[in-house]
């Protein structure tokens, strides 16, 4: 049964007028136009990021421009609870937190311990006070109909346990804020990015919202609004790379990660796909020689976690050898790496069974199609890309 659109309010609480309400529609209609015409004009120029690009005006009403762009939900049959089946064997309920250790940030070694049970994409932060701050996606109540969502622990023994403290978005405007990324700004306040998602998903080539929201303690934000939006947008993991904040974001319409720009952390601009293969990647790593190193999760052959190199912050070069080895019946994804005060690091990640058929890789369901029930196909009916989390080609 189609669902019955959301009535829409201004700000104060009043009513929009009938008319109001059409003019919203045909805005809607005609974004959703210029969206699909610039994805097709991007999937036939687009180069591999090497320079920055000047950005576009801003308030143009095209995704990123900085204008107040209100998504339409979709509607779509819902499956979730006691007695799915085929889909939530692989959704983020059967999802672990983990870690591994390194005394260089080049060779880890698995600490074969579970940090948070029933959790996915992970980020990690080194607070002021020496705490570690985990991000991640709570699926802990997905056998109970409760929504999947974000959430965050603490550790104070250097990521050996972790403590969840209480999380909660003021103002957050959808059912679920997914795939958190966390960033310190120099006055101490934490910014979080998340991909904001109803209860309906929305659809792969619909225009998904990732909105940002602030906090002095880690736990209670403040939603901020919409930083970019883009069809298909998945997992953002942001980073200030000396000149410019980038958003590294995985785009399921375009079956790529993306790279969009902001100078002030907030309002992001599409800038063009990051280029670097088939690998699911995460907010590169400042390093002590002012040189930057970018952990990575291959989706296709042996699905370890590898590394890229950057003197610059846009140019990306693969380094030798393997990060961490993915286990033969589990598929690892996510690595959020921090550095301990005494020099060492910690890499936490996410681990889950794999789905192995005759003569097809690993693959991964998609969190939003998991919920659905559905299976996410490409073409020719082969594994397609996945959602939050899980960008699989």
């Amino acid at each position: 049964m189609p669902m019955k659109e959301p009535e829409v309010r201004r700000r104060s609480g009043s009513h929009l007028t009938a008319q109001e309400v059409d003019m919203k529609r045909v805005y809607r209609t005609v974004t959703t136009i210029l969206v699909a015409i610039l994805m097709i004009t991007t999937a036939t120029t687009a180069q591999p990021l090497s320079v920055p690009m000047i950005p576009p005006p801003q308030g143009t009403g095209l995704p990123g421009s900085g204008m107040n762009y209100q998504a339409t939900p979709e509607t779509s049959p819902m499956s979730r609870g006691p007695g799915m089946t085929g889909p939530m064997a692989q959704g983020p309920y059967l999802h672990n937190v983990t870690s591994a250790s390194s005394t260089d940030g080049l060779f880890f070694t698995a600490d074969d311990v579970i940090l948070i049970s029933h959790g996915s994409v992970p980020y990690s932060i080194l607070a002021p006070d020496g705490r570690i701050l985990l991000y991640y996606v709570d699926a802990t109540g997905l056998m109970q109909n409760t929504l999947e969502t974000t959430a965050v622990a603490a550790s104070d023994d250097e990521g050996k346990t972790f403590k969840p403290l209480d999380l909660v978005i003021l103002g957050k405007p959808t059912d679920k804020a997914l795939d958190p990324a966390i960033v310190s700004l120099p006055d101490g306040t934490l910014r979080l990015y998340y991909y904001a998602s109803d209860r309906q998903p929305a659809g792969e080539k619909s225009v998904h919202e990732i909105r940002t929201a602030v906090s002095q303690d880690g736990e209670t934000f403040t939603d901020e609004g919409i930083a970019f939006f883009w069809p298909g947008l998945v997992d953002p993991d942001v980073w200030w790379n000396g000149t410019i904040w980038q958003m590294y974001v995985y785009s399921i319409a375009q079956r790529e990660t993306i790279v969009a720009v902001s100078d002030d952390g907030v309002h992001f601009t599409y800038q063009g796909p990051l280029g670097i293969g088939e690998v699911g990647t995460t907010a590169p790593v400042p390093l002590d020689d002012g040189s930057f190193r970018l952990f990575a999760f291959e989706q296709t052959g042996k699905g370890n976690i590898i590394s890229f190199r950057s003197e610059d912050g846009y140019t990306w070069k693969k380094e030798e050898g393997v990060r961490l080895k993915k286990p033969d019946t589990t598929m690892i994804a996510d690595p959020s790496v921090v550095q301990l005060p005494d020099g060492t690091w910690k890499l936490f990640y996410k681990t889950s069974p794999l789905m192995e058929g005759p003569g097809q890789p690993p693959m991964q369901m998609s969190q939003d199609r998991m919920m659905q029930g559905q299976n996410l196909q490409g073409p020719a009916g082969q594994p397609g890309m996945s959602g939050p989390g899980e960008r699989l080609p």
